[in-house]
C-alpha cells in the first residue's frame, strides 16, 4: 500500500484500479487469498473498481470455493452507479459465476446465471462450459442442456459431442425414441464420429437408467433412420444389435477406437477414413 502511495504521486501513472487488481492478481497467484480479499476492501476506499477488478475477484472466490462471496460481490455490482461508473457483467464474469455455482452445487444459483447471460447476449462456450451443463443436466436442470443445444445449432455452430451424447441418453431414458433419432440424425454428418465400441461403451456407463427392453425399442426406432449408412449411424446400430443379443456379437464386426484426447475420452472426434467401419 505505500507503494501504492508512491505511484500515486507519479506524473506518468496507469489508474489506480489498474494497479490494485494487478496486486489482487499476484497475491492470488502466490496463494494468499486474505491478501486478496484485503486489498480489495482497502481499494473501495481509494477508487472504483473496474469490471476486470470484479472478474479477478470472482476467479479469486472460484479458487477458494467461496460461493457466498461471489455471489454477494455478483449481485451487488449490477446496475449500481458507482460515481458515474456504471459496472456491466460481461462474459467472463457469467463463466466464473457458472463455475463457482457448479462447484457449490448450487444449481438454482446456476440457472439463474444462465439465463440472465443468455438474455445479456453472451453466447455459451462450449470448451469451459460442457461438463458443467451436463452435471446440472444430470442435476435436474436438463432444459438448460437442451436450450445450450438448440443455441449452438441455431449459431451454425457444432455442439461438442459430449453434449450430444448427452441429449441423446437424456431422450433415450425417457423413452422418447423419435427424439433419439432426431438428434442421431441432426449430427450424422457432424465432423466426429463415434465408434460402435465408444457408443457400447456410453450404453454401459448409463446401464443403469437403460434397460434391455429400451435398448430392443431403440434399435427398432434407428431401424427407421433416414441417416442408417452414415458412420456415426450404423456404428449406433450394429453396438445396440450387440448388446441386444450378446449371444451373436462375436460375429459382428467391431469398430477401429480412434479415440483423441476430449474432454469424453468415449468421443471420437477425428473423421478420418481409419474410424469407418
Amino acid at each position: 500500500m505505500l507503494e501504492v502511495e508512491k505511484m500515486k504521486r507519479l506524473r506518468y501513472k496507469k489508474p489506480l484500479e489498474v494497479s490494485l487488481t494487478g496486486m489482487i492478481a499476484s497475491s492470488m497467484d502466490g496463494g494468499h487469498i486474505d491478501n486478496c480479499i484485503s486489498i480489495f476492501e482497502h481499494m473501495k476506499a481509494h477508487c472504483v473498481p473496474n469490471i476486470g477488478t470484479i472478474n479477478t475477484m470472482l476467479k479469486v472466490y472460484r479458487r477458494s470455493d467461496l460461493f457466498t462471496e461471489a455471489k454477494e460481490l455478483f449481485e451487488n455490482i449490477k446496475g449500481v452507479d458507482h460515481g458515474g461508473t456504471t459496472i456491466i457483467p460481461d462474459g467472463y464474469t457469467y463463466s466464473a459465476m457458472l463455475e463457482v455455482s457448479a462447484r457449490a452445487l448450487q444449481w438454482e444459483y446456476f440457472e439463474y446465471v444462465y439465463k440472465e447471460m443468455s438474455f445479456s447476449g453472451y453466447q455459451l462456450d462450449q470448451s469451459k462450459h460442457v461438463t458443467l451443463l451436463v452435471e446440472a443436466s444430470r442435476s435436474g436442470k436438463s432444459h438448460l442442456l437442451e436450450h445450450a443445444f438448440d443455441g449452438i445449432l441455431e449459431a451454425g455452430e457444432i455442439p461438442h459431442p459430449v453434449l450430444f451424447t448427452e441429449m441423446v441418453f437424456q431422450a433415450i431414458a425417457q423413452e422418447n425414441y423419435e427424439r433419439a433419432v432426431t438428434l442421431v440424425n441432426t449430427m450424422a454428418h457432424a465432423s466426429f464420429q463415434i465408434s460402435e465400441r465408444q457408443w457400447t461403451d456410453l450404453f454401459e456407463k448409463n446401464g443403469e437408467t437403460i434397460s434391455q427392453d429400451i435398448l430392443e425399442k431403440l434399435l427398432d426406432a434407428v431401424g427407421h433412420c433416414r441417416m442408417a449408412s452414415e458412420v456415426t449411424v450404423s456404428n449406433l446400430s450394429r453396438s445396440l444389435r450387440s448388446l441386444c443379443r450378446p449371444g451373436s456379437s462375436g460375429d459382428l464386426p467391431r469398430a477401429n477406437s480412434c479415440i483423441e484426447d476430449t474432454d469424453d475420452p468415449r468421443i471420437n472426434t477425428k473423421s478420418g477414413e481409419n474410424c469407418r467401419q
